[in-house]
């Protein structure tokens, strides 16, 4: 299966997100996982250049609950998200996420 890594914590606190960003973009991290409405850091982890797939919301949620995992701190929602790709029938429910597409007032660079 696919190799899952022990889960990292930082504390709570508003720059704390970017600096383990910015750590995994130093690593050989493959992809991260993270669930849609991750909208912060998804939009952090796509300026470090770090591959990211999206967990659908609704069955992330969905599973959580069942799992009981609402009522855990949130490591262990982190590792559900870092085991879905080792799930074949989660797994195909992975999207990747494309970069944002540059704005119409941006230059292309050749």
């Amino acid at each position: 299966g696919v190799p899952v890594r022990a889960p990292l914590s930082t504390p709570a606190k508003p720059h704390s997100a970017m600096l383990l960003l910015t750590y995994l973009a130093g690593t050989e991290l493959d992809c991260l996982i993270l669930a849609e409405h991750s909208h912060t850091l998804v939009a952090q982890a796509r300026r470090l250049n770090l591959r990211v797939r999206l967990a659908p919301q609704a069955m992330f949620e969905a599973i959580r609950t069942a799992a009981g995992l609402n009522h855990r701190p949130p490591r262990h929602s982190a590792l559900l998200l870092a085991r879905w790709p080792s799930t074949p029938w989660l797994r195909q429910h992975l999207r990747e996420c494309r970069p944002p597409a540059p704005h119409f007032d941006q230059l292309t660079l050749f």
